[in-house]
């Protein structure tokens, strides 16, 4: 699979296609990069929900009602990549 992973200053890992690849090469190398986005994804729906909490403990009540919109939309993203991926394994 010809992946290029890397670390962001954050202290978690990405991992992409090689640059200047668009798709692919494979089904698998596909969902390989699939189930990595999803599990990916989570994490960072984590910090997105516990940055909303901090703002809360702050009494910062608009940035924690904006931050749960958005992680409300992110975990809908992610479930709809989930189903992607669930659809990938029965074909």
């Amino acid at each position: 699979m010809d992946n290029v992973s890397h670390h962001h200053g954050d202290d978690h890992h990405h991992m992409h296609l090689e640059a200047g690849s668009n798709t692919p090469a494979s089904k698998e190398e596909a969902e390989v990069l699939l189930h990595y986005m999803v599990h990916h994804n989570a994490s960072h729906l984590a910090e997105l929900e516990d940055l909303g909490e901090y703002f809360h403990s702050c009494g910062m009540e608009e940035l924690h009602i904006l931050l749960h919109k958005a992680a409300d939309f992110y975990a809908e993203g992610n479930q709809i990549l989930d189903q992607a991926l669930s659809r990938l394994h029965v074909e």
